[in-house]
């Protein structure tokens, strides 16, 4: 008998039966290489990182058919003005069951979680992958997804960064966790941007985050990892230790060359071979500008939303994807 779940913590027995089931799931990196996820024991602690999380699952007496993951999150487009999307993720079918009835019970227990408590949707998936948002929704009453933004991954090599100086004087760093969503509000651009609230980052980070800033410019930027969440695997080389600076605001994207270089060392001292940082495509190569090709790789990555954004562009961060 087929049945659907909803849970915030799914059960552990059923948390061992989703580890086993997503490895035969892998995505693309580069035209060449790809990698699969492997998620904590705790299934569900990446989206609760996020904010009020469901796992759904769709099983036939302890066969998992499909799971989807989603978090309710809280975005400030202003300190007095916010909005709530539902990012989904984490969307796998068995593939013998795709086209079937699978999808559509995930999506309409999810939105019977989700209730009235927001209308808006967004998604992100890396270039390449071959099912798609836009290929299975705006169809059995569920919401279509349409892309609406281009996202550049850059992964920064961190040993290319030992012998790169800035002036550290001008980088602050904080490591209580207690106060990086009061550093947030208080370190303010120029020009504020659309932010997320800062919900359990040390929930989802093995390195206990730290939050970069020039106060000079308002910069901001968070070192993290999700390795207490989930892993990523190469096919060829096994796991991969990527750190991610995540949740930056800037006016100028340039800004943040000395906070890339400083956490990127740091990232280096604690065994990371890699740094991810999602940056909008439109102003990528004013960033790379700052560095020599042999320090970073760039991915890319596309945004799907049930709705277009009015004014800005989504805040992305590659520790949340």
């Amino acid at each position: 008998m087929t049945s659907t779940h909803a849970w915030s913590k799914p059960p552990e027995v059923y948390c061992r039966l989703l580890q086993e089931f997503e490895r035969q799931f892998d995505y693309p990196l580069t035209d060449t290489r790809r990698f699969r996820i492997e998620h904590s024991l705790d299934y569900e602690r990446f989206f609760a990182a996020m904010g009020d999380s469901v796992t759904v699952v769709v099983e036939n007496e302890g066969k998992i058919l499909g799971v989807l993951s989603a978090a309710i999150r809280k975005l400030h487009l202003t300190e007095n003005k916010t909005e709530k999307w539902l990012y989904i993720g984490d969307v796998k079918i068995e593939p013998s069951e795709r086209g079937r009835h699978v999808l559509k019970r995930l999506f309409v227990a999810t939105r019977t979680w989700v209730g009235n408590r927001c209308t808006k949707g967004y998604s992100v998936v890396m270039d390449g992958t071959g099912v798609t948002p836009h290929m299975y929704t705006g169809r059995l009453g569920i919401p279509e997804f349409r892309a609406i933004q281009s996202v550049k991954l850059l992964a920064f090599s961190t040993q290319s960064f030992k012998q790169h100086s800035v002036d550290s004087a001008m980088v602050h760093t904080s490591e209580d966790p207690s106060s990086f969503d009061e550093i947030m509000k208080a370190i303010r651009t120029r020009s504020p941007a659309p932010r997320w609230s800062i919900e359990n980052i040390t929930f989802r980070s093995r390195l206990s985050p730290v939050c970069f800033t020039v106060p000079r410019t308002g910069c901001i930027g968070f070192l993290e990892d999700t390795r207490s969440a989930k892993r990523l695997y190469d096919s060829d080389s096994g796991e991969l230790l990527y750190a991610h600076m995540s949740n930056v605001q800037y006016e100028s994207i340039e800004e943040l060359v000395p906070i890339v270089v400083e956490a990127a060392k740091t990232a280096h001292t604690h065994g990371l071979t890699h740094m991810l940082l999602a940056v909008p495509a439109t102003e990528c190569s004013i960033l790379t500008d700052a560095f020599d090709k042999t320090q970073y790789d760039v991915f890319s990555s596309t945004v799907y939303a049930t709705e277009k954004t009015k004014g800005y562009e989504m805040p992305i961060s590659s520790s949340e994807i």
